[in-house]
């Protein structure tokens, strides 16, 4: 038998069923504590405002709002209701083209519906969500093989790119197992080992022992596989994990190869095993119960190391682990605050934010260079500076309201220039105090002018729907069908700027509704050209940034964006909060999350919106330390 098909022939006999999904479909969800009907002036509002476009038979955007009878209906589509709240209390439905509730009748329907939000006894209704197998992506793949084997590998180089859900890629329900992957891993596994054991620190970090006249080949396997075990499985091993290990030393030694190759191939099959590539969180309570209980001290070790790190737990973590410690609140506050501290916490902003804002993929990002000459000059730098942002906003706890506007930026010489921002000197990235507000936050760097821009030109609309999605967590419906897009040609045409054919596209009743949101936002921005330098004219007429709101706000520039968008903070808040949640779950937000979702946005405004907070409501969080057994 080859060395191959002996790995492949280990990993059956591991037990192949943890390959597949473990995850529990039959939630047994709470409910709230009161199941008060839909009072009947609730109910004319709805069907005379709502219902004719949110009815049963296809409901406009998915959104259907016809079968709430009563609060528990609500809590239990709490996600669409929020968004009810919001777009009530905005003005930003009905559509323009429809007849409008009063002030009255709007603060009736979102009054109760944010009762009904909070009709539930969270101290007492706990529902930690589906815990799905999760494999490890790519990027966890390769810190976690540079934590274990303690030298820096590029692991990931020939590993597919993940999947995403949920806007990130560390999402439990896309990270499955083609038999393509399971190829990669066997090739990748050969050449890590290869390569880290050609350095001499990975070396003696896996060889603790060596066998002499005083100690076996097998005692010598079994010191090594006895440390190496624990630390690649991410918990206690058995005795009979061990052994198996070893026996795959004996029986390559016993085929004449060295001990040094034989515990390479013993290693690799560890590095192959569903342990070691998956978090596997092993059922603890009775075999037959459906009741949630606390994970282990491991389990929860390591959804903290790859919520803040993206990779495995170190040796500090383990020690309190082993010890039961780490889920007392003091030790488990004191060591998040560490974690934070560490330069490893910046997975947070290069995983976590990057993907949420989309600047992960700015060094491979193309603009037509005709148009914008200057883009590759600064393209790094634009993703330095949104990385050190938000690497800034974890490590040095500050506020998340920063993101939507702060005064000072992340700059280099030349991001400066790009700019307009005088007096920075020199190509390393530093903290620079802003002289005004056209940058500072996400509206005004480069990334995201850029990634909401076309080659050629800019997008008022691409900008407006994603300040929408990413940063209200309000995204409009998909366009309707054979509607004609907008042309991407910015240059005057039929005597009309772009604005000007922007807006006689929005007469279109079919469209309206959509870009009377997004619009006037991507129009308040238009002073960054596509590459996000400011410009006062474009294409020889002077840039109109002024706009109205659905809500019959007029907003003038990015300023006036802003100060729209700080004026619904709660919006942000919510979306923040959301966001973290999922990522760090690995799962999405549903509804009986309602509790945890509230709860920390109470926590962080009550500590002035500091980023910490936020971390710390989520891990202590009852589904972040909690799961049902699997089914």
């Amino acid at each position: 038998m080859t060395v191959d098909r002996t790995i492949i022939a280990l990993l059956i006999l591991s037990g192949s069923t943890v390959w597949g999904d473990s995850s529990t479909d039959n939630i047994s969800a709470p409910s709230p504590s009161a199941e008060r009907a839909m009072p009947e002036a609730v109910q004319g509002v709805l069907q005379k405002f709502c219902l004719d476009c949110h009815g049963a038979e296809e409901p406009s955007g998915g959104v259907t709002l016809s079968k709430v009878q009563s609060q528990s209906d609500v809590y239990h589509d709490g996600r669409v209701w929020n968004k009810v709240i919001r777009v009530t209390r905005d003005l930003s439905m009905p559509p323009k083209t429809e007849k409008a509730p009063s002030d009255a009748e709007r603060q009736l329907l979102a009054n109760w519906v944010e009762s009904s939000l909070r009709s539930v006894k969270c101290e007492s209704e706990h529902e930690p969500g589906r815990v799905t197998v999760r494999r490890l992506n790519r990027i966890e793949y390769e810190n976690t093989l540079r934590d274990l084997l303690g030298v820096t590998v590029e692991a990931a180089r020939d590993l597919p790119v993940d999947p995403a859900g949920n806007g990130f890629d560390n999402q439990g329900d896309t990270l499955f197992i083609p038999p393509v992957l399971m190829e990669k891993y066997l090739e990748t596994t050969k050449r890590v080992l290869n390569e880290a054991l050609a350095k001499d620190e990975a070396k003696q970090k896996l060889f603790v022992a060596r066998p002499s006249n005083s100690i076996s080949d097998s005692e010598a396997a079994r010191a090594i596989f006895s440390k190496f075990l624990p630390r690649a499985f991410r918990r206690p091993v058995s005795d009979e994990e061990i052994n198996a290990r070893v026996k795959v030393v004996e029986g390559c030694i016993a085929r004449k190869q060295s001990f040094d190759d034989a515990i390479k191939v013993a290693a690799q099959s560890v590095l192959l095993s569903p342990y070691f590539l998956f978090r596997i969180e092993k059922n603890q309570a009775a075999e037959n119960s459906t009741e949630p209980y606390r994970i282990t001290d491991h389990e929860l070790a390591v959804r903290l190391s790859y919520f803040l790190w993206s990779t495995m737990p170190d040796q500090e973590l383990t020690d309190f682990a082993d010890q039961g410690k780490l889920h007392e609140p003091e030790v488990l506050r004191v060591q998040v605050e560490r974690m934070l501290a560490d330069p490893k916490s910046i997975s947070l902003s290069s995983n976590f934010a990057s993907q949420w804002f989309g600047f992960r993929d700015m060094r491979s990002h193309e603009m037509d260079i005709r148009r914008f000459g200057g883009f590759n000059g600064v393209r790094d730098d634009m993703y330095r500076e949104s990385l050190t942002f938000f690497d800034s906003l974890f490590r040095e706890n500050m506020p998340i309201v920063d993101v939507i506007d702060c005064n000072y930026a992340y700059l280099t010489e030349g991001l400066a220039n790009h700019y307009g921002i005088p007096n920075v000197k020199g190509g390393e990235i530093r903290k620079v105090a802003l002289p005004d507000r056209r940058r500072g936050g996400v509206l005004g760097m480069g990334s995201t002018l850029v990634v909401t821009s076309y080659p050629t030109r800019t997008s008022p609309i691409i900008r407006g729907k994603w300040v929408l999605e990413q940063i209200l967590g309000t995204p409009p419906p998909p366009p309707p069908p054979n509607v004609k897009p907008v042309s991407q040609n910015d240059q005057m045409k039929d005597g009309m700027t772009l604005r000007q054919r922007l807006e006689k596209h929005r007469l279109d009743p079919t469209c309206a509704s959509c870009h009377a949101k997004m619009d006037p936002i991507g129009f308040g921005l238009e002073n960054y050209d596509g590459i996000g330098s400011w410009r006062d004219q474009d294409n020889g007429l002077a840039i109109d940034n002024t706009c109205v709101f659905p809500d019959g706000t007029t907003v003038k520039g990015p300023e006036g964006v802003k100060d729209a968008l700080l004026a619904r903070k709660d919006m942000f808040i919510r979306q923040f909060v959301e966001k973290m949640l999922i990522y760090a779950l690995g799962r999405s937000v549903e509804y009986y999350d309602e509790c945890t979702v509230r709860g920390t946005m109470e926590r962080l405004a009550a500590q002035e919106y500091r980023s910490h907070e936020m971390i710390h409501s989520i891990v202590e969080s009852y589904p972040f330390q909690h799961k049902r057994n699997s089914q």
